[in-house]
């Protein structure tokens, strides 16, 4: 199958996607294909998502097809510098695609990883760049489902790029029972347990990301827990200014509500948690 599609692109006149000529696969997972390509017409670098063919958004059913989405239509909506950029999608057959603005960097949780002093002085900064995203993406009305180190790709120059839409919803619908899971460690008690959900499920995620990013530690981690599932539904994190003293107050208290497990108790909106960022934006983590 990689072969094949592979060689849908090299075809310089392949009615399915003209225009672009391969140069390599980026990565693969269970439900895409990423790829490296030109656009021939201008020479400019682009990545192109392919989703396999046997992958099937959760509750993709006929009675409810006209309610789904490709990713492509969903990026197409964005429009802001934190947000991977859309030039065009379509279809190769059945088989959606994406062309995206190729992004030279790394992922947020291969930086924590690394532990390399990569992040020291920007880690505020990082985590504003990824707040902003998540505020235009709600306002164009939709809710992203997967944010998590993985999906923040970070440049050389330290600019935040949103990535992988492809759980993405519109605000208003209610995501069904069984969509499926995106990184559990990052969910909010009211997604694990089944609940009706809504924005707040990005909020909460882009708390547990802070809350990992500027302390190094998850907020939920237990010494006599180890399964993610329980402990985000009982461990009560240690408070992140304990963790961090010389973290301005208003900020750490601002990611503590972003994590609480009741959603009523969180932040309204993206926009308050930029606000509070945006007072200490001279500040190095």
């Amino acid at each position: 199958m990689l072969k094949g599609l592979i060689s849908k692109f090299q075809k310089p006149q392949s009615a399915q996607l003209p225009g672009y000529g391969v140069m390599g696969v980026i990565c693969q997972g269970s439900q895409s294909m990423i790829f490296k390509a030109r656009e021939q017409a201008t020479g400019r670098i682009v990545a192109v998502k392919v989703q396999k063919p046997a992958a099937r958004k959760a509750g993709d059913r006929p009675d409810v097809a006209h309610l789904v989405l490709t990713e492509g239509q969903v990026v197409a909506s964005f429009s802001h510098p934190n947000v991977i950029r859309c030039f065009t999608h379509g279809f190769l057959g059945e088989t959606p695609y994406v062309v995206l603005e190729y992004v030279e960097g790394v992922s947020l949780a291969t930086l924590m990883k690394a532990d390399s002093g990569q992040l020291n002085g920007l880690r505020l900064a990082i985590v504003r760049q990824a707040a902003m995203a998540l505020t235009h993406v709600h306002a164009r009305q939709f809710v992203h489902r997967d944010f998590c180190p993985k999906n923040l790709m970070v440049t050389a120059t330290g600019v935040v790029k949103l990535i992988d839409f492809a759980l993405a919803a519109p605000l208003g619908a209610v995501p069904t029972v069984g969509y499926r899971p995106s990184t559990i460690e990052y969910l909010p008690p009211e997604v694990l347990q089944r609940d009706l959900n809504d924005y707040r499920v990005d909020i909460f995620a882009w708390g547990v990301a802070t809350y990992q990013t500027l302390s190094g530690v998850w907020p939920f981690e237990h010494a006599g827990q180890r399964q993610a599932v329980t402990n985000i539904l009982n461990v009560k994190p240690v408070p992140l200014d304990k963790r961090l003293p010389d973290l301005p107050h208003e900020v750490a208290a601002i990611v503590m509500r972003c994590i609480e497990k009741d959603p009523a108790n969180r932040p309204g909106g993206m926009n308050s948690v930029v606000g509070v960022l945006d007072r200490y934006r001279e500040v190095a983590i």
